[in-house]
């Protein structure tokens, strides 16, 4: 069974003051036998005392305004980012597609470019091997899947990773928004996938400022403001709660 627990996780970002903006100016003033004194450094507190137990046939929408912490969660819970203080405690693989433009290259070929994504992935050749088929029929890239992708056109950029971000099975699904290109023929496939797709998985948190989006796909939410859980249950109370404040 697949599971993610955070006991009072608590995150800071390291910021540099007013007094220290250039790097370089700090390096050369403070650097004492190869370490940085970081007197001047300021820290923001990104996330404050999350605690949460989610298990298999949870579906989590996270919400809340811009800058309140939903990418950072969402990239503690991925393993992109280790909280300051506190525990995660996790079991099953999980698939961070908060940006699935990471590990694409576009000097490399559309074909490179499905093995570049699985090993970031990581996945093994012959796991990806048995997708690239799949991959190169849903994007519908035809004989342009052998050229460089900084040939391609943004849609078929976004095609192509896509049908990659879409084709590898995990057990825990982390979003930070539901990515749907192309033309309108495109998004109508792109819509059915992306459900067969989440259907699949044991579990799924997602970040998204679409009441329709997270009431479809979510079972349960989390409110966030200023990096604390305001609210933290059922997806309709957290919804309910969420817009009835000053938030909308």
């Amino acid at each position: 069974m697949s599971f993610i627990k955070l006991n009072n996780v608590f995150l800071d970002y390291v910021v540099l003051s007013t007094k220290a903006r250039s790097f370089k100016s700090t390096l050369m003033k403070n650097t004492v036998r190869g370490k940085i004194i970081n007197d001047d450094n300021l820290h923001i507190r990104a996330l404050t005392d999350i605690s949460c137990d989610f298990s298999s046939t949870d579906r989590v929408g996270i919400v809340g305004l811009n800058g309140s912490g939903k990418t950072t969660l969402l990239k503690v819970l991925a393993g992109i980012y280790n909280p300051t203080s506190g525990s995660i405690t996790k079991k099953g693989s999980i698939a961070p597609m908060m940006d699935i433009s990471v590990g694409i290259d576009e000097d490399s070929t559309g074909i490179e470019n499905i093995f570049l994504r699985g090993y970031y992935l990581g996945l093994s050749k012959k796991h990806i091997k048995s997708k690239v088929d799949d991959i190169v029929d849903f994007s519908e890239l035809d004989d342009y899947i052998h050229l460089p992708l900084a040939t391609y056109s943004s849609g078929m950029k976004l095609r192509l990773m896509f049908s990659i971000a879409t084709s590898f099975n995990f057990n825990i699904l982390i979003m930070d928004e539901m990515i749907l290109a192309g033309d309108q023929k495109f998004i109508i496939k792109a819509q059915h996938r992306i459900d067969s797709y989440l259907d699949k998985s044991d579990m799924l948190f997602l970040a998204s400022h679409s009441n329709d989006i997270i009431k479809k796909y979510c079972n349960k939410a989390i409110w966030l403001q200023a990096g604390e859980v305001k609210f933290m249950g059922d997806v309709g109370d957290c919804l309910q709660k969420y817009h009835n404040t000053d938030n909308v």
